[in-house]
């Protein structure tokens, strides 16, 4: 095997002794190294974003892990859940939400937001790419309204309610589009041919160069090295 490999390596060696043969596989070591490095640096984001799972799908797996968690609103729907309060970080806006979560528990942060689905969705409507909404939805209470016996605000309350939710339904979905299709670029920007274009480019072109330049060359040798033509003498 040694003296194998040693021979592959002399006859290389003997092989590349032009200089524009150096130069051209220069070139195209050049271009491998970098294809190389880059499909390598591709796959393994590819390979991490695919093994990013959530640690808790649901309030006992976070009770379990001991790390802080974000809440809005009172502690009453976290208190039912029998999460410590000395866990518990508030906040109250969607910009504090992604600052924590960003942060994470060991920095200061938090593993996790319990709040209620309208805030969630509003929050992953701007924040879909990085978060999302995991776990069982907890039923609370929620809110009422009351009005006294035959009040006529019932009807138009009730009908103002009901289109006040479809538009925020609406505008939740519309927004959950737009972050798709922005996901959806994100996929379609990775490395392909046509990333390396420039490359292939410059690579092509040298290499047409070099062979250009060769057969000038044996051209030349050749015309040189022929014994010139001698007209026959008239007498």
């Amino acid at each position: 095997m040694k003296t194998q490999l040693s021979g592959e390596l002399m006859i290389a060696e003997d092989e590349v002794k032009s200089n524009l043969t150096k130069i051209v596989v220069s070139f195209w070591l050049f271009a491998v190294l970098i294809l190389t490095s880059s499909y390598t640096a591709s796959l393994s984001s590819m390979l991490t974003v695919q093994q990013l799972r959530p640690t808790a799908t649901n309030v006992e797996d976070l009770i379990r892990s001991g790390t802080s968690i974000g809440y809005m609103g009172d502690l009453t729907s976290t208190d039912k859940q029998g999460i410590d309060k000395s866990r518990l970080k508030a906040y109250y806006s969607k910009e504090e939400f992604n600052d924590a979560l960003s942060r994470g528990s060991s920095h200061g942060g938090v593993s996790a937001i319990i709040a209620e689905t309208p805030y969630l969705k509003a929050f992953l409507s701007k924040y879909c790419n990085n978060y999302t909404m995991i776990g069982p939805v907890y039923k609370t209470n929620g809110f009422g309204f009351a009005f006294s016996k035959g009040s006529p605000l019932v009807n138009d309350i009730s009908r103002e309610m009901t289109r006040l939710s479809g538009d925020i339904e609406n505008l939740f979905y519309k927004s959950m589009d737009e972050c798709s299709n922005n996901s959806t670029v994100a996929v379609k920007e990775r490395l392909a041919v046509g990333s390396f274009s420039g490359l292939f480019l410059i690579t092509g072109l040298t290499s047409a160069v070099a062979l250009l330049l060769y057969i000038s060359q044996v051209m030349y040798k050749q015309t040189k090295a022929s014994p010139p033509l001698h007209e026959p003498s008239l007498r």
